[in-house]
């Protein structure tokens, strides 16, 4: 994700996106940012938005997000509470919705997408898909 972007959430969110560390112990969101393409922004936004709604309405603990990336072709997203709060079903469903409604979101703009399995598994807009399979042919001629 573009750096301009990640700025935004983790200003944003900053309860749910530490400030990132340079000593140890690091996170994989300390070491690498926001691993995946811009389409999945608004996504994203709007997953540590229903986090953080309920961590202020709904009791739900604590939680620290720890790796934002790409993963065949759909979103996960780590935190603190889905390794060990393992019961909080709030935080484990919010994050499940998330990933299963990337699969039909354009993550390189955002628009209604499909999953696509060619080489990498992608969810992509027919344009980005076109445009894959454009770039995969010419590099085979």
């Amino acid at each position: 994700m573009s750096p301009e972007l990640q700025e935004q959430l983790f200003e944003k969110y900053p309860d749910l996106l530490p400030e990132r560390r340079t000593e140890a112990p690091r996170t994989p969101l300390d070491e690498r940012g926001i691993e995946c393409r811009d389409g999945w922004f608004n996504l994203i936004k709007s997953t540590l938005e229903v986090i953080f709604q309920g961590q202020k309405w709904n009791n739900v603990g604590k939680v620290k997000v720890t790796q934002i990336k790409e993963k065949f072709g759909h979103l996960n997203i780590y935190t603190s509470a889905s390794r060990v709060l393992s019961n909080n079903t709030y935080v484990i469903g919010v994050l499940r919705m998330a990933s299963n409604a990337s699969f039909r979101v354009c993550e390189v703009c955002g628009n209604k997408a499909e999953f696509r399995d060619h080489v990498y598994r992608q969810s992509l807009c027919e344009m980005h898909n076109l445009e894959y399979l454009l770039e995969q042919d010419r590099k085979n001629q």
